[in-house]
């Protein structure tokens, strides 16, 4: 090249060199010197040419280091080029990113290289600004797609492919209406037009996801241009959360509104801004009545303190949560017990704009705690004032144990806990007990009553009984012993064969007895037929004739008969009761004839009764029965012969006198009965058990063991005492004293009296026996009154459906076959009330009873009877205003 050519190509280098928008320098390999810069070079940093000029490449590298700038020159002359990236700092100390090109080569006869920088920094903010667009719109929360009117997607971010289920390329290949559910594409032509129109739209549509499965997503479309097209643009929210969200709230309220708790909400003065309907049900008061009232005002019951909602708020105010109980009042004024969860309720801010309240009603809770404590309390009572002992035992420990338990074994209750149950058990029942308990524990074996042998404290032994049961309390299990000191009972044990010898004799004695009330009706009858008949034969005969005597005799059989009738049903105890007032002389004399053959030719028996002896009110047939017993109990204790005494007295028992008797003696005049034998008397012990029923003295098969207990009965009934004095050898005296009462007018009256008690009333007669029934129509037809009679109730009936005139008095027999008098007199009183009833019978009381009459309860005449007595009761009860 000739010189001009090559100046020619210099200049147009120089040119291209100066001109070059990015930094050019020729760099010294050896002394890494810069020999040439264009202008770039200088102005991208901020310098002129000579401030450039002073400089080293370090003096504006401002990211590496002199030995990392070495090496890159290093790496460009081995290799003969080399590219990286850097930062320099400008003259301002602006930090510039720089791309850098370098390549060695031979310049006159030296290596040098050349190095071209490029200023990057705009585009790589840029490209950053880029990076961070695109990051934001994959990281952003919601769906955004760009996609053409026909629905071909044109950019879609990484949300849009993770909610539908697709990878980028399998969802940028699918169009709009491949994801839209059926019902949302056929509304996306409606949609498009409507963007069209307006611009933009929003609305709800459900997708499909890849795996079949759909959810709704809230979208906002709009028109925009994308690289010079017409697009659109949308952002779409899955809004699955959002509607469960809603669907919680919903089911929130809805099991608030259901709930069983009071729940409400306040503002922060305590005014209600919400109430559940459970506060109605609770207090009475409809939401209406109480959202804008103040909660004390309401709720207060006068029973909390102003302390206590004083102290409530400041706690509240200060952001805790109060826990507990109050008191509160309903609407219709009753205090109720409230379990209170009072909770702030603070904005964003953390400031309190409210409270949130839960209640429940604890009334009927508190009342059952309170029963359950009143409970445990009666139980704690029962365990501690039990008679038997009681043991509560852990494998095989007592752990509890009552006083009656410990004081049973010799201990005090603290003592016996901790100590193992064989411990207490005699050394020969240990293994049998111990056994039994391992077998209840293992569920075997119930509860199971058993006997051991009981140890005490002090090595005495005494035989026991127990019953062990198993219970399982708060999941532990135990055993409860109910232990029993059976010492007494062994040695009842020891006279049970005499006890059961004498319940079979009192079991003969009592079948007796009823043997003897099945035959008392008949027998009752015929008397009554027998002595009436009789009394009317004697008013009918003359006093000088023979017949008057024979039918006297009659009369006095009759009598007698009568009497031991009477007697018969004192033994058998079932006996009506009439007490009236009588003298005890009466009685006593009347029994001696039946007392002689009673007590045998070798007792000696002395009457003597009292002159001026006073009146007690008593029944005749219970005072037999009284001295009858005596009687025969002196008989029993004289078996070789005896004297026995029966005497009366009157007795005045002054009021000192009568608190030394040892029992409650009413000082006053007493009527005195003495039964005194000179038999072989009783020792202390048994003068202690005369009275208790079944006890006795005799051998078996002599006595039952119920004559002194029934003597002592009847006593106290007619309102009286008994004492006895005895002496082993030396005879025994019983001693009975009766009230004094005054004597009433007709008492101790005997023999027939003449007819007085004349009547002109109807009476209707219903008895089953003729015999009887034709007496008592003899009886009354010749007192002036109009008789009825029928033998059964059933006739009665009849009769009385034909009778047109009044009925005054109804004379029934008690029992009879088919309907009995009681029954007979409810059919016929409520038809006739003016109509007055008499019933009658021989049954004994029990037996009347059960037939629904009772001599308490309505007029009643016993049999046998006399036509006196007949005509006075039939007088009394149609003169009575009952």
């Amino acid at each position: 090249m000739t010189m001009p050519a090559r100046l020619q190509t210099n200049a147009l280098y120089r040119e291209l060199f100066n001109s070059s928008p990015d930094g050019i320098l020729l760099i010294d390999a050896q002394t890494q010197g810069v020999i040439e810069f264009n202008d770039a070079a200088y102005r991208q940093l901020g310098y002129t040419r000579e401030e450039f000029a002073r400089l080293r490449i370090s003096d504006y590298e401002a990211s590496q280091t002199p030995e990392e700038t070495a090496s890159h020159v290093r790496r460009a002359l081995r290799d003969g080029h080399d590219e990286f990236e850097t930062t320099h700092r400008t003259k301002a100390g602006v930090i510039r990113n720089i791309h850098v090109w370098a390549k060695a080569f031979d310049l006159e006869g030296r290596r040098a290289f050349h190095a071209i920088f490029r200023d990057i920094t705009r585009h790589e903010e840029a490209e950053a600004h880029r990076r961070v667009m695109a990051e934001m719109l994959d990281t952003a929360p919601s769906s955004i797609t760009v996609h053409d009117r026909q629905g071909r997607f044109l950019f879609a971010n990484r949300k849009t492919y993770a909610i539908h289920g697709y990878d980028e390329r399998e969802f940028m290949a699918l169009n709009l209406r491949d994801l839209d559910v059926p019902e949302s594409a056929a509304l996306i032509e409606e949609r498009m037009r409507a963007i069209a129109e307006q611009g933009e739209a929003s609305f709800e549509v459900v997708h499909r996801r890849k795996d079949g499965t759909t959810f709704p997503l809230h979208v906002f479309v709009k028109n925009v241009d994308w690289q010079g097209a017409p697009a659109l643009l949308s952002i779409a929210t899955d809004v699955t959360d959002a509607r469960r969200a809603e669907a919680e709230i919903v089911g929130l309220h809805r099991a608030v509104e259901s709930s069983g708790d009071v729940i409400f909400l306040t503002d922060r003065d305590g005014t209600f801004t919400y109430v559940n309907p459970a506060f109605a049900r609770v207090y009475g008061f409809p939401a209406a009545e109480v959202v804008g009232q103040a909660t004390p005002r309401i709720l207060k019951s006068g029973v909390m303190t102003s302390k206590n909602y004083a102290d409530f708020w400041t706690m509240l105010l200060s952001g805790q949560v109060v826990q507990g109980e109050l008191v509160n009042k309903t609407k219709d004024g009753r205090a109720i017990v409230i379990e209170s969860s009072a909770n702030p309720v603070f904005d964003d801010g953390g400031n309190i704009v409210g409270f949130l309240g839960v209640q429940r009603d604890i009334t009927e809770r508190k009342q059952s705690e309170r029963s359950i404590q009143e409970a445990q309390q009666r139980f704690q009572a029962v365990f501690d004032g039990s008679l038997d002992g009681i043991a509560i035992v852990r494998d095989g420990v007592h752990v509890l144990v009552n006083r009656a338990h410990a004081a049973m074994f010799g201990y005090e209750p603290q003592e016996v806990v901790g100590k193992r149950t064989c411990e207490l058990v005699v050394p020969e029942d240990r293994a049998r007990i111990m056994a039994l308990d391992a077998e209840i524990e293992a569920g075997s074996v119930m509860a199971h009553a058993t006997e051991f042998g009981g140890l005490r404290k002090d090595g005495t032994t005494f035989p026991a009984e127990i019953t062990i049961g198993q219970r399982v309390l708060q999941g532990e299990s135990f055993l409860i012993g109910i232990v029993r000191d059976v010492t007494e009972r062994k040695r009842a044990d020891v006279d049970k064969a005499a006890l059961e010898a004498q319940f079979q004799q009192a079991q003969k004695m009592e079948s007796v007895g009823r043997l003897a009330s099945g035959i008392a009706h008949d027998f009752n009858n015929l008397l009554t037929v027998i002595n009436g008949m009789s009394e009317l034969v004697l008013a009918q005969v003359s006093h000088d004739s023979r017949v008057q005597a024979d039918v006297q005799e009659i009369a006095h059989a009759g009598e007698r008969a009568a009497r031991l009738t009477r007697q018969l049903l004192a033994f058998s105890r079932q006996q009506i009761l009439e007490p009236r007032v009588l003298d005890v002389n009466t009685v006593v004399v009347g029994m001696e004839s039946l007392l002689r053959r009673l007590l045998g030719e070798d007792i000696d028996l002395l009457v003597v009764p009292a002159p001026g002896l006073g009146h007690a009110k008593v029944d005749p047939g219970q005072i037999e029965q009284v001295i009858s017993n005596l009687a025969v109990n002196a008989r029993d204790a004289m078996p070789q012969g005896g004297r026995l005494t029966i005497e009366t007295g009157n007795v005045t028992i002054a009021e000192a006198s009568a608190a030394q008797r040892g029992e409650a003696v009413p000082p006053g005049s007493y009527v005195r009965l003495a039964v005194t034998d000179s038999g072989v008397g009783m020792d202390e012990d048994t003068r202690a058990r005369i009275y208790e029923p079944f006890f006795t003295t005799k051998a078996p098969g002599k006595g039952t063991g119920l004559g002194l207990s029934t003597v002592y009965g009847i006593i106290k009934q007619s309102g009286g005492f008994i004492e006895v004095e005895s002496e082993v050898g030396r005879g025994t005296s019983f001693k009975v004293y009766l009230p004094q009462v005054a004597k009433a007018v007709g008492t101790d009256r005997v023999g027939p009296t003449e007819v007085t008690h004349a009547g002109t009333e109807t009476i209707l007669i219903v008895e089953d026996d003729a015999g009887l029934r034709k007496l008592a129509t003899r009886v009354l037809a010749p007192a002036g009154y109009h008789v009825l009679g029928a033998a059964s109730g059933e006739e009665a009936l009849g009769l009385l459906e034909r009778h047109e005139g009044p009925v005054h008095l109804l004379l029934s027999d008690v029992v009879m076959p088919g309907m009995n008098g009681r029954q007979l007199a409810e059919r016929l009183v409520p038809a006739r009330p003016r109509m007055k009833v008499l019933f009658m019978s021989g049954y004994t009381d029990d037996t009347i009873v059960r037939h629904g009459v009772s001599d308490a309860e309505m007029p009643f005449l016993s049999k046998p009877f006399t036509s006196v007595a007949l005509l006075q009761k039939v007088r009394e009860v149609l003169d009575s205003h009952a």
